[in-house]
């Protein structure tokens, strides 16, 4: 059985679970689970601690069970030494959680804003986390548990707007993300664009308003709308960047 069935398996139990009891969860899902998890025809839902995430877990809710709430908390992380520290990056936190052993899992999106970290984790995880973690590069930190994100810390999308070729994906995707139109079409082709959390490897599909293109390694976007064209017959397409 490979990893891909092993996880549908594994859904099908946790859904099951919730079918003749109380509400269940899954541990926090990567992009490629997500895609996994719908293509199923199981009943779920989805959270990553703010609206927007990248990570999320999936609730396969009860019948009884009216508002399951979510087993995720919140860390905030930041330098002994305020102003004076190291400027620290969402590489930095993630690899000084690696280094402690925590399973990415367990872990849902890293916020930075300012020179402080903020961990979207499992809450049965958060005290573990939050006492083992001294130090993020060579900066000390001291970490505090919360019961939800500082409106700091939920990044703003930034509106933006850039000219495109056509109104294809990957001609979206190759303007707003910086690369060549042969670039973007590796990147459908090899699997790492991903639609509203679903792989997509059609680099002629159209998109909708509201659509979230995510594009490994390289960030992420919502497509709001074509608004015109420029002289040259290309159209503008009004985006937010995350």
């Amino acid at each position: 059985m490979d990893n891909e069935e092993r996880l549908k398996k594994r859904f099908k139990e946790l859904a099951e679970r919730a079918e003749n009891g109380v509400s269940t969860f899954t541990d926090f899902l990567n992009l490629d689970e997500q895609q996994t998890l719908a293509g199923t025809k199981l009943k779920y839902e989805t959270f990553g601690g703010y609206d927007g995430a990248e990570r999320v877990m999936a609730c396969f809710p009860s019948p009884w069970d009216d508002a399951p709430e979510y087993p995720m908390t919140y860390i905030t992380v930041t330098p002994t030494a305020g102003k004076y520290s190291e400027e620290l990056s969402h590489r930095d936190f993630l690899g000084a959680l690696m280094s402690l052993g925590f399973k990415r899992e367990m872990l849902g999106d890293i916020l930075v804003s300012g020179n402080a970290g903020y961990i979207v984790c499992s809450e049965k995880m958060a005290e573990h986390i939050a006492g083992s973690l001294c130090e993020v590069r060579r900066t000390p930190v001291k970490c505090t548990v919360t019961d939800a994100l500082p409106e700091v810390a939920v990044p703003q999308p930034k509106p933006d707007r850039t000219v495109v070729a056509s109104d294809r994906a990957d001609a979206v995707t190759a303007s707003a993300f910086g690369l060549s139109r042969s670039e973007a079409q590796e990147f459908f082709a090899s699997g790492r664009v991903f639609i509203n959390a679903k792989a997509t490897l059609r680099p002629d599909e159209k998109l909708k308003e509201g659509d979230i293109i995510s594009v490994r390694g390289k960030g992420r976007i919502k497509f709001v709308s074509f608004s015109g064209e420029t002289r040259k017959g290309r159209l503008w397409a009004d985006i937010l960047r995350y």
